[in-house]
Formats: structure tokens, sequence, C-alpha cells
């Protein structure tokens, strides 16, 4: 059977959505966190914050990784790497375990993310490459608004453990599909080794650098509200589940 390249899009927007939803479910619970394991409001905000630190850092080695291996390999490491990670989070026992689960899911996120470019490429004429980056960038928000949304119901009705299970499983189910159906369209997807050099000359764009410089600071202001808005908001009276 011919796979659609909107099924395509589709399932590799839900993987996308996951990476987000592992990130941003500790958000709205914050709180819960800090009397649950008995931690200081900064280390239970680490479970947000090693996120973007790590993408960082990650983020193009990630993307020579896709450019070398092919966007079904490198893309599929990270929904490996997630999904295994996304499981050791059911034990709850403690803080640092919890942690460092989310510091392997925050490893794999640049790996899934990053490989949009070369699916479109690939799947999508050149006349419909934005819209299918911008469905595809859709699917990553309505898992942060899922993760913010509905976590805090979820951990009313089954508790911390039962919601980390709840969100492996569906982890695990985007995988599978993952692999089911995500496959490179053309022979050989790779493009040539990206070069150190190639990557540093960006910064010599004195346009390039000033929208560098405006997204860093967008983006940093967007991770701080998203990180610190249960916090902000519960002294005056709204909690996480409002």
């Amino acid at each position: 059977m011919k796979t659609s390249k909107w099924t395509v899009l589709a399932i590799f927007s839900l993987s996308a959505a996951m990476s987000q939803l592992l990130w941003l479910n500790f958000a709205p619970i914050i709180s819960v966190i800090q009397q649950t394991y008995g931690v200081s409001e900064t280390k239970a905000s680490l479970l947000i914050l090693v996120f973007p630190l790590i993408y960082v850092l990650l983020s193009i080695p990630a993307g020579i990784y896709i450019d070398k291996v092919g966007y079904r390999r490198g893309v599929g490491l990270g929904v490996i790497v997630m999904t295994a990670f996304s499981f050791l989070r059911i034990n709850t026992g403690s803080f640092n375990g919890l942690l460092i689960a989310q510091i392997g899911i925050a490893a794999a996120q640049p790996f899934i993310i990053n490989g949009i470019s070369k699916l479109v490429m690939d799947w999508f004429e050149k006349s419909q490459s934005a819209l299918a980056t911008g469905l595809a960038t859709v699917g990553m928000f309505v898992g942060m608004a899922v993760g913010m949304a509905a976590t805090p119901l979820l951990i009313s009705s089954y508790g911390v453990r039962g919601t980390m299970g709840l969100f492996a499983i569906i982890c695990l189910m985007t995988s599978i599909l993952f692999f089911i159906y995500v496959k490179e369209k053309t022979a050989d997807p790779r493009s040539s080794v990206t070069r150190i050099e190639n990557i540093f000359s960006f910064f010599k764009d004195k346009s390039l650098l000033k929208l560098f410089i405006l997204s860093f600071l967008g983006l940093g202001f967007f991770n701080g509200l998203t990180t610190w808005l249960e916090l902000i908001l519960a002294p005056h009276g709204i909690n996480s589940e409002q």
C-alpha cells in the first residue's frame, strides 16, 4: 500500500508533538513536584529547563547526523530514545530519577525536530514546502498545549505515576506508527556532509545575526513564561487546572 505524503507528515507531527508534550507536562505542576519530592522551586524547574539547554548543545550535532544518515534514521533515533526515557519516568520514586529521564528525552528532541526540513524536501513539491513545514510546526504547538492543559487534570485523576504511564504508552504507539509509515521517498535522502566552517559562516551575515538575536530573545521569553506560569499565577488564586 502506497503511503500518502500527508500521512507521513501527520505522523512526524505527532512525534514532534509528543516531544513537546513531554517537555511541558511538568510546567503547570511545578508546585506539585515541589511538594511531592521536597525540592526547591529552582530544582523542580530543572525538569523543564533542561530541554532548551540541551537543545542548544545538541541541535547542530543532530542536524549533521540527520544530513549523514537520512531523516528516517535520524528522527527514528530520537523517537526511540524519547520512548525509552518516557517509560523511565514511570518510576517516580525519586526526583533525580525523573530528572535523568527528562534529560534523556531532552537529548532526543533535536533529533526529532531537526528532521522536518529533510522530510518536507523529500516528500513535498517546492510549492507545498511552506505549508507542510507550517503544519508540522502546528503539531509542535498542539503538543505544548495538550501538555500544559491536560496534565493537571490527569494528575488529579491518576496521580503522577499514572499520568507518566499514560504518556509513555501514547509515546510508544507514536513510535510504532513512525517506523511503519515514515520512510524515505528517494533512494538516498542524505546530503553532503555538513562542514563546521560552513555553519560558522552564518554568523558573518549581519541580517541573519540580528534574526538569531531576536529569535533568542523571543524564545527565551516564551520558555521562561511557560516554565514559571503556574508559580506566577498561584499567588493570585489561580491553580494548575484553572
